[in-house]
Protein backbone atom coordinates (compact mmCIF):
# COMPACT_ATOMS: atom_id res chain seq x y z
CA UNK A 1 0.00 0.00 0.00
CA UNK A 2 2.84 2.37 0.82
CA UNK A 3 4.35 1.85 -2.63
CA UNK A 4 1.01 2.63 -4.30
CA UNK A 5 0.76 5.82 -2.26
CA UNK A 6 4.23 6.92 -3.34
CA UNK A 7 3.43 6.20 -6.99
CA UNK A 8 0.19 8.16 -6.69
CA UNK A 9 1.93 11.16 -5.11
CA UNK A 10 4.68 11.18 -7.75
CA UNK A 11 2.16 10.96 -10.59
CA UNK A 12 0.02 13.69 -9.03
CA UNK A 13 3.00 16.01 -8.61
CA UNK A 14 4.15 15.48 -12.20
CA UNK A 15 0.63 16.02 -13.51
CA UNK A 16 0.06 19.22 -11.52
CA UNK A 17 3.28 20.68 -12.95
CA UNK A 18 2.25 19.94 -16.53
CA UNK A 19 -1.53 19.59 -16.86
CA UNK A 20 -1.52 19.73 -20.65
CA UNK A 21 0.27 16.37 -21.01
CA UNK A 22 -2.32 13.65 -21.71
CA UNK A 23 0.10 10.84 -20.86
CA UNK A 24 0.77 12.26 -17.40
CA UNK A 25 -2.97 12.72 -16.87
CA UNK A 26 -3.70 9.10 -17.78
CA UNK A 27 -0.90 7.85 -15.53
CA UNK A 28 -2.19 10.07 -12.68
CA UNK A 29 -5.76 8.79 -13.07
CA UNK A 30 -4.59 5.17 -13.26
CA UNK A 31 -2.40 5.44 -10.14
CA UNK A 32 -5.18 7.32 -8.32
CA UNK A 33 -7.76 4.61 -9.04
CA UNK A 34 -5.26 1.89 -8.10
CA UNK A 35 -4.43 3.62 -4.81
CA UNK A 36 -8.12 4.16 -3.97
CA UNK A 37 -8.85 0.50 -4.74
CA UNK A 38 -6.09 -0.61 -2.39
CA UNK A 39 -7.40 1.72 0.34
CA UNK A 40 -10.93 0.34 -0.06
CA UNK A 41 -9.65 -3.22 0.25
CA UNK A 42 -7.34 -2.58 3.19
CA UNK A 43 -9.71 -0.54 5.37
CA UNK A 44 -12.01 -3.45 6.35
CA UNK A 45 -8.97 -5.65 6.97
CA UNK A 46 -7.49 -3.04 9.29
CA UNK A 47 -10.78 -2.62 11.17
CA UNK A 48 -11.09 -6.39 11.57
CA UNK A 49 -7.56 -6.70 12.90
CA UNK A 50 -8.17 -3.86 15.37
CA UNK A 51 -11.37 -5.55 16.56
CA UNK A 52 -9.50 -8.81 17.01
CA UNK A 53 -6.74 -7.08 18.98
CA UNK A 54 -9.26 -5.39 21.24
CA UNK A 55 -11.14 -8.64 21.76
CA UNK A 56 -7.93 -10.46 22.73
CA UNK A 57 -6.93 -7.64 25.05
CA UNK A 58 -10.33 -7.62 26.74
CA UNK A 59 -10.13 -11.35 27.44
CA UNK A 60 -6.48 -11.73 28.34
CA UNK A 61 -5.30 -8.30 29.49
CA UNK A 62 -8.32 -6.29 30.65
CA UNK A 63 -6.19 -3.58 32.25
CA UNK A 64 -4.45 -2.81 28.95
CA UNK A 65 -7.80 -2.99 27.13
CA UNK A 66 -9.36 -0.32 29.32
CA UNK A 67 -6.24 1.80 29.13
CA UNK A 68 -6.43 1.72 25.32
CA UNK A 69 -10.14 2.55 25.38
CA UNK A 70 -9.59 5.46 27.76
CA UNK A 71 -6.70 6.82 25.71
CA UNK A 72 -8.77 6.68 22.54
CA UNK A 73 -11.62 8.72 23.98
CA UNK A 74 -9.52 11.03 26.12
CA UNK A 75 -10.25 14.68 25.49
CA UNK A 76 -7.38 16.69 24.14
CA UNK A 77 -6.40 19.57 26.34
CA UNK A 78 -6.86 22.85 24.59
CA UNK A 79 -4.11 25.30 25.34
CA UNK A 80 -5.42 28.80 24.90
CA UNK A 81 -3.28 31.81 25.46
CA UNK A 82 -4.75 35.19 26.12
CA UNK A 83 -4.39 37.11 22.90
CA UNK A 84 -5.43 40.64 22.31
CA UNK A 85 -6.40 42.29 19.05
CA UNK A 86 -3.02 43.88 18.55
CA UNK A 87 -1.26 40.52 18.79
CA UNK A 88 -3.60 39.04 16.19
CA UNK A 89 -3.20 42.07 13.95
CA UNK A 90 0.59 41.88 14.11
CA UNK A 91 0.57 38.14 13.45
CA UNK A 92 -1.53 38.40 10.31
CA UNK A 93 0.26 41.55 9.22
CA UNK A 94 3.53 39.66 9.35
CA UNK A 95 2.03 36.80 7.34
CA UNK A 96 0.82 39.01 4.52
CA UNK A 97 3.53 41.60 4.60
CA UNK A 98 6.04 41.95 1.78
CA UNK A 99 8.23 44.10 3.99
CA UNK A 100 10.72 42.35 6.27
CA UNK A 101 10.28 44.86 9.12
CA UNK A 102 7.06 44.12 11.00
CA UNK A 103 7.65 46.20 14.11
CA UNK A 104 5.18 49.01 13.45
CA UNK A 105 2.11 48.93 15.68
CA UNK A 106 -1.37 49.89 14.71
CA UNK A 107 -2.99 52.48 16.99
CA UNK A 108 -5.53 51.07 19.43
CA UNK A 109 -8.31 53.45 18.35
CA UNK A 110 -8.56 51.74 14.93
CA UNK A 111 -9.31 48.31 16.41
CA UNK A 112 -12.90 47.34 16.94
CA UNK A 113 -13.25 45.22 20.09
CA UNK A 114 -16.88 44.23 19.40
CA UNK A 115 -16.99 40.56 18.47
Amino acid sequence: MYNARLLFKKARNKYTKNKSDAGLRNKFLHTKSNYNKIKRNQKPKFKTSEKDKLTKLSKHKPKEFWKKVRDQYKKQQQIAENLNNIDLYEHFKSLYSTNENHNSHMPNDNINDDF
